[in-house]
Formats: C-alpha cells, structure tokens, sequence
C-alpha cells in the first residue's frame, strides 16, 4: 500500500482510485459469470418516512418480478382498480382490468424484454400517495438493449393499509444511430457533473462526463489534494460488457495502479465487485457501495479489502457533494 491519507481512500471510493483503496478490479476468468451482489444491501431512502417508503419500494420490487416472470395477475393484484398506465407511444390505459388484459395479450404473443429500473426520486405528495421517478431500461433476451428512458410511478395506500400502483407513466429514449449502450448507463446518469468531498485535510474532486455523443461510456477523472498538495489522480471508463450482460468499469491511477470492476444495483445502491493491481504488483480487492441520497450528495462505502493476500479495515462511508455551477461572470459596467 502506497501513502495515501486514509481520508483520501474513504473519498476516492467513488472516483476509482484502485491501487491505494482496493477500487480497481481484475476481470474474472473468461466464462466466469462475476459474481452476485450482496443482498443484505439496503436501500438509500430519500425521505423522513422510512417504514413507508420501505413498504413502497417493496410493493414495486414485487411489481417488477411479477412482470419479469410474465405473471399479469401478480401484476393486477398490485394496481390500484382506476390505475392508468400511459405507455412509451402516449397510448393510456384505464383500469387493473384493461391492463391485465393488455399484459396478458403481451406475454402470450412470446417472451418480453425484460425490465431494469432505478429509482432516483421519491416524495410523498400526502399521508396516503407517493411519488416515484426513475431510469428504466427494457433488454432482450440475447442481451442487447431495446429501449430505456425514465419512468414515472403514482402510489396510493387504500383501506387495507396497503400500497398499490395508481399510474405508470414512461418517457422512452431512442438509441443513438450506429449504436448505443446508453439504455443500459442511463441508470448512472445521475452522476454525471463535477463532485467534492473536503473532510480531514483532504480535498479529492471529480468530473463525470459522457465519452461520446452515442452514450457509450462514462468517464470519471479524479485528483486529490492532501494538506495543500497534489496528491492522486486517474481516469475511470465505465461501460457495458455484453458478454456478461453488465455493467463494468477500467481504472487507471497516477501511481501505476490499474484494475476493473463490475457493477450490479441493489434496491438503489450500486455494489462493485473489483479486484486490480498496483505499481509493484500486489493484487487488491474489494466490494465498494454507491449509494445517490439524492440529486446532489452520494454515500460511498468499502469493505471485504485486500491488498497482497492481507486483510485491510473496512472504510468508513463518507458524503460526496454535487458542486454548484460556477457563476457566470458579470457583465462589464455600462452595458
């Protein structure tokens, strides 16, 4: 392990920097499928009703299975009766039972593309009605995208206490010309923009921006300052590998450092699965969680690290803030 100050690692959890913080990762075996995400992951909430957002989040969980699975009624059961859904094309649907029947005829004429969501927002607009929006993506079954944008979910709790959906509203996307994996980046959207944690006498920031107009990667550039002097930096590519059907990631840092990652989204927290290796050849490892508390602040978190065969203590989470736009400059005296 190089020097870097121990607040340091905590902050560049997010931006990559492998060999002082384990980020990095080292691709499995070809044929390997990488490996599962943790389960025991919970979710970020987003408001100050934690038992129902849980009951929320829980109904739409069960939602998206039932309609992964081709189960229209599981899906009806969890609708409101005057539930609308207005589809991608505009088209609206009014009813649990005209949708059921639209989801039915759906599954019967063949296999669906299956469905991949995250959500973003949540607010409720009352004591008895929730408000949910997020990123989705819809993905055949030989692994490419098909279609992706951003969902809308109304949310009501009934008499018998229990959440349903009142209406389902989708914003598609189209896939750029020559090809996108846009559809299935868009649920890391949200972190493109510039980003700064100052905490312990570190400064670390980092800018997330697209590679290219087609939406085919992210890149994160990160730098560190430690007591006033330069301290780490490095680029990070996140993709999508086909193969494994995943979301992945390539970093290399300013101490020689390298490794990949992949990605898998748990109730809204994002686990990396990462191994690398550093300059003199010592392998890392670690399971890293990012976690969006909302539009402008994230929570970061690593665990399970090792560097050369021996055990490394867990960081302790930290906050990293969006930074505001820088003001525009004002316009000379007179005119």
């Amino acid at each position: 392990m190089t020097g870097l100050h121990p607040a340091a690692w905590a902050a560049a959890l997010w931006i990559g920097s492998n060999a002082n913080v384990s980020l990095g990762a080292q691709a499995p075996n070809q044929g390997q499928a990488p490996p599962a995400a943790p389960a025991a992951v919970a979710p970020p909430l987003m408001t100050d009703r934690p038992d129902d957002e849980r009951a929320v989040r829980a109904m739409l969980r069960a939602f998206v299975e039932a309609y992964n699975a081709q189960k229209p009624e599981a899906m009806a059961a969890l609708m409101d009766p005057q539930a609308v859904l207005i589809d991608t094309d505009g088209n609206e649907t009014i009813g649990r039972d005209a949708i059921l029947a639209e989801y039915a005829a759906a599954f019967a004429e063949g296999p669906t593309d299956h469905f991949q969501g995250t959500i973003d927002g949540f607010r409720f607009l009352g004591p008895d009605t929730a408000s949910i929006r997020g990123d989705f993506q819809l993905v055949a079954s030989d692994g490419s995208p098909t279609a992706g944008g951003r969902f809308g979910v109304i949310a009501v709790r009934g008499p018998d206490k229990a959440w349903k959906i009142a209406e389902i509203r989708d914003h598609a996307v189209q896939i750029a010309a020559g090809g996108s994996n846009y559809p299935y980046l868009a649920p890391l959207e949200w972190m493109i923009g510039d980003w700064v944690d100052e905490s312990q006498g570190v400064k670390i920031t980092t800018s997330v921006r697209w590679m290219d107009p087609n939406k085919n990667y992210l890149i994160r550039t990160f730098e560190a300052e430690i007591g006033g002097e330069k301290g780490s930096s490095g680029t990070q590519f996140i993709g999508y590998d086909p193969k494994a059907q995943q979301i992945r990631s390539w970093i290399f840092d300013s101490e020689g450092g390298f490794g990949e990652g992949y990605w898998s989204e748990v109730d809204g927290t994002w686990v990396i699965h990462a191994t690398g290796m550093t300059r003199d050849g010592q392998v890392t490892s670690a399971t890293q969680t990012i976690a969006p508390i909302n539009n402008d602040s994230v929570r970061l978190g690593s665990i399970n690290r090792i560097v050369g065969g021996e055990p490394q203590p867990d960081i302790p989470e930290i906050i990293m803030v969006r930074k505001p736009p820088t003001p525009e400059p004002a316009p000379p005296a007179g005119r």
